[in-house]
Order: structure tokens, then sequence, then C-alpha cells
């Protein structure tokens, strides 16, 4: 609704309603630019504003009034002028009409803004992750509203990024010694390699794309929704619908390390909220405030905190079990969100850290744990297991597997409950142990690694 100026003449003047905020645009330009010519700034600004305002013609001359500078004419746009522009680019792609388009055609709409835009493919895939919120294969309109309004601060943060490659440069440096979530790239490239030939029942090397994306949600991984959309979007199947995973691993690599690179970029999550977070989660379970061990390991993977199966087994190795080897979230989300945040902040205490990780991976011992290289811990795990599993079936009850662990390795109650998350429950309430026997080397030097981030 306008307002009305009084006036010393006979007539009030209305206030247009889009002069205040046109207003605060131009002031806060003037500020930013400090011009030495203030009437042609003001000038030039209003030209650019009158053609932002025109852009709604046909989709191909939709960004006609963009010019070298993209994102300080975007700036002057509102998210209902984006959102026109974005329509504009969706209609001329949906050719049956149907509101939605498959992940090609909606890539393609975002490659063709991208142009008009001058982003980067990083950009685009930060967009892209956004997309296809019901994991469903198309792109609706509901969803395409949001990526539209994010395409703002996508452009935004592409500036400030401009101002600063000499830390994104040493943030990508350090991400490729942890490429992952603290996770060193051979360690990802075999967990990796490990996942897809499991799925891989006839050997063949590929994989369909219902499989490939089941592979993708591997808790070992703990891959989010975002990074999963990332490399959905960017994998190649051929005419029958087939991935081949070894040709996909070199492309995967490469979209994490850039992945993690913005991660690390991005501002801290508060520990607060986190632990909110966690409370929350188990609230809509039940009213009981007590869960079993890997219950809670279940709901930390499906939270889509981007945590690795390692790092949750660190966390749990924090809480305390009451004799039914029950854990009291109440007591346990604090420590959880703290352990949280220092994994989501791995690189900032890496920094703080770097003589002491540097001095561990460095020492002779780094090689070892408890004594034993790789091949001879699982050697003596799965002897013990085997020793024990009278049947031979490849279970054994929880007690009997920390009593194995404790007399095998000769480990403390934390360490125990460690390995301990890593087996998996069956329906008979017994536990598989060849997944500690296969994972117990990496977590155990995990353990010592977080020793040190988490000290005080």
């Amino acid at each position: 609704m306008s307002r009305t100026v009084p006036s010393t003449y006979r007539e009030e003047f209305a206030l247009p309603d889009a002069l205040p905020e046109t207003l605060k645009d131009l002031t806060r330009e003037l500020l930013r630019c400090q011009p030495e010519n203030l009437d042609q700034f003001c000038m030039d600004f209003f030209e650019k504003k009158v053609e932002c305002l025109g852009v709604m013609g046909e989709a191909g001359t939709v960004l006609a009034g963009i010019d070298d500078d993209p994102a300080a004419t975007l700036s002057l746009m509102s998210p209902e002028e984006i959102e026109e522009i974005m329509f504009k680019f969706f209609k001329e792609q949906d050719g049956d009409g149907n509101r939605t388009l498959d992940r090609q055609e909606f890539k393609m709409v975002f490659n063709n803004l991208g142009n008009k835009l001058g982003l980067k493919t990083n950009d685009i895939r930060r967009i892209l992750a956004e997309a296809d919120q019901d994991e469903n294969g198309q792109v609706s309109f509901a969803e395409f509203i949001p990526v539209a309004v994010s395409i703002i601060e996508t452009i935004i943060a592409k500036c400030k990024l401009r101002e600063n490659e000499k830390v994104k440069a040493k943030v990508q440096q350090d991400a490729h010694g942890h490429i992952y979530h603290g996770m060193p790239s051979e360690d990802l490239n075999e967990i990796l390699t490990t996942i897809f030939q499991e799925a891989d029942t006839d050997g063949n090397g590929t994989l369909d794309a219902e499989e490939f994306a089941r592979c993708l949600t591997d808790i070992r991984i703990g891959m989010t929704r975002k990074e999963i959309n990332v490399l959905m979007f960017e994998t190649y199947a051929d005419k029958e619908g087939k991935v081949d995973y070894e040709a996909f691993k070199p492309l995967c690599m490469d979209l994490l390390v850039e992945m993690t690179a913005q991660e690390w970029m991005a501002p801290d999550q508060d520990e607060k909220d986190l632990e909110e977070k966690i409370l929350s989660l188990f609230e809509s379970e039940t009213s009981d405030s007590r869960f079993q061990n890997h219950h809670v390991q279940q709901v930390l993977h499906k939270a889509d905190l981007g945590l690795t199966l390692v790092q949750i087994c660190s966390i749990l190795s924090e809480a305390e079990e009451d004799d039914a080897g029950l854990i009291d979230i109440t007591e346990f989300a604090p420590k959880a969100a703290f352990m949280i945040h220092a994994c989501q902040n791995y690189r900032k205490i890496m920094s703080e850290k770097r003589v002491q990780i540097e001095t561990l991976h460095s020492s002779e011992g780094w090689g070892y744990v408890l004594g034993r290289d790789r091949d001879t811990l699982e050697h003596d795990l799965l002897e013990a297991f085997e020793d024990m599993d009278e049947q031979k079936m490849g279970v054994l009850p929880r007690e009997d597997i920390k009593s194995c662990l404790k007399a095998t390795l000769d480990i403390d109650k934390k360490t125990i409950h460690a390995l301990l998350s890593l087996a998996h429950m069956t329906e008979t309430g017994e536990y598989r142990y060849k997944p500690i026997v296969t994972e117990a080397f990496r977590t155990l030097k995990k353990l010592l690694e977080l020793a040190i981030i988490f000290e005080d």
C-alpha cells in the first residue's frame, strides 16, 4: 500500500511502494563504491535497475540486462524477480509442460544459467545439491523455487571467494591431505572399493543406479544428502543404466576434495544447536531417554551430520551404558555434540594441533596399534572370535564380544565400546563380528588421533 508524504502545497504526494527499498539499495552501493561522479553513478544505477525490471522477455534473452559484473546487478534484484527469471528457464526446458524435469534437464537449465551469470562449475554443483529433495529422480517446480532463491547467496559467496583465493588454495591443499571428514584418501579409496565390490554380486564391475545410490548411503563413509546428490548428478551411466564404479572413483575423489574444502570454509555449526538437534532426534522416537548402542549409531548415521562410521564409533566410545546396556541420551547428548563439533571442524583443530598430529603420523609406531600391524591385528581378532563361536555362524552375543576384545587386546572400556559399535546386530540380537575384524585397525588409529584432537 502506498503512503503519502505531507506537502506545503495543495496536493499530497504518494510514496511509491518500491521507493524505500530502492533508495536503500542505492545508498548501499554509494557507500560501497564511493564514486567520484555522484550524478553519473546514480544515473547508471537507475538505468541498470530499469534493465533488471525488463528482463522478463523470452527465456533466451531474460538476462540481457546483466553486464560483465552479474553479481552487482543481481544484488539489486528481489528474490521474486530472480524467481521469475528461473521460471522462464524452467518453462523453456519443460517441453511436455508437466512442471517437472529429470536430472539431466535440470542440469542443462543451470548450465545455461551459469553461462549467462558467469558461474563456475562448482557453483552449479552447489545449486544442484539442493535439488530433488524428494529423491524421486524428478525436480518439480515446488523444489525449484528454493533453489532459485539460493542463487543469490551462491553469487555472493562467489564474490567473497574471489577476494580470498589464497585462503581457498590453502584449504584445498589441506583437503587433499584429509580428503573427506578427516579420512585420508587411501582409506576412502579402500572403503569405497569394498562397498562397491560387496554390492557387485556378479563381479562385472558395474552397478545399476539403485545399487549405486545405496552404496553412497553406506554408514562406513557417512555421506550427507547434499554430497550424495552432487555425486548422483555427476555420475555417468551407460545405455543399460549401469555405472562403472572403478571409473567413478577418481571423479568421486575430486568432487569430495572440492566439497570438503567448501565445508571447511563454511561458518561453524554451534555446539549447543548440535546438542538440541541430537535430543530432538531421539525425542521423536519414544518418551524413554535410554537406547541401545546400535540404535544410537543408526540415528546418528541418519541425522545427515556427515559422520563416518569410525567417527560415530569414536563418539559412542564416550557413552556410558547402564547394567542393561542402554545409553541415557540426556547425559550423552552434550558429549556427542562436543565430539561432533570437533569432527565437523577438523581442519581448524588440525591447524591448532598440527605439531602433535604430525609427530604421531611420522612416528615409527604409526603403522602399528597395540604392538600389531594390520594383518596381525585382524588375524588375532578373527582367531579369538572364531574360537568363541562354537556354532561357526559368524555371530556372538554382545557380552561375549566384549570379553573377547578385552582378553585379546587388553583395552579399556571406552575402546571396547568403540569397537563394539562396528559390529552388526542381527534379528536374533546377536552381533556379526567380522566388521570389527576388518575395521578395528583403522578405528584404533583414529582413536589415537582423536585423543590428541579432543584433549584440552
